[in-house]
């Protein structure tokens, strides 16, 4: 039997309950994009799951952001049957932080958290997509009206 589920729909029960609706060991594949800690548009999500985030410096703010998503991890880590693929969207923040830009490393952190959790980390699949940053910074202009000079 096959059965496709979208996270959005588990998303809540996830959040407030701590688990999916799933058996230990039963998923064999798992597809996912998450929301990513510190890029902007995702902001209101993670103040939502931790009202205390938004007061946060951030540093702090991306680790209780991860903080978050670490029980995806895990819950994902427990449907997995043994040897199932847990694929994931992994996209890297780039914030203004007092006046300077700042890059923030959602791969090596959720990975971090794969192999801390057990999972076997597949690196020659890992890529890197920059138009995540080029496309953030297409919506910074085309939103907020504002432009950067070429030494910016």
């Amino acid at each position: 039997m096959t059965v496709t589920q979208s996270v959005n729909d588990w998303g809540l029960e996830l959040v407030t309950r701590g688990r999916l609706p799933v058996d230990d060991d039963s998923v064999h594949l798992v597809v996912t994009s998450p929301p990513y800690p510190m890029i902007e548009m995702w902001d209101a999500v993670f103040a939502s799951m931790d009202p205390a985030i938004p007061e946060l410096g951030p540093l702090e703010a991306f680790e209780a952001q991860h903080a978050q998503l670490d029980a995806v991890w895990r819950e994902l880590h427990r449907v997995l049957v043994p040897g199932g693929i847990c694929c994931i969207n992994i996209g890297d923040a780039t914030r203004s932080v007092d006046g300077h830009f700042r890059l923030f490393h959602n791969h090596a952190r959720i990975v971090t958290k794969a192999v801390e959790l057990g999972f076997t980390v597949l690196p020659d699949i890992l890529g890197n997509a920059g138009g995540v940053t080029v496309s953030y910074f297409e919506w910074v202009q085309g939103t907020q009206n504002v432009t950067w000079s070429l030494e910016q």
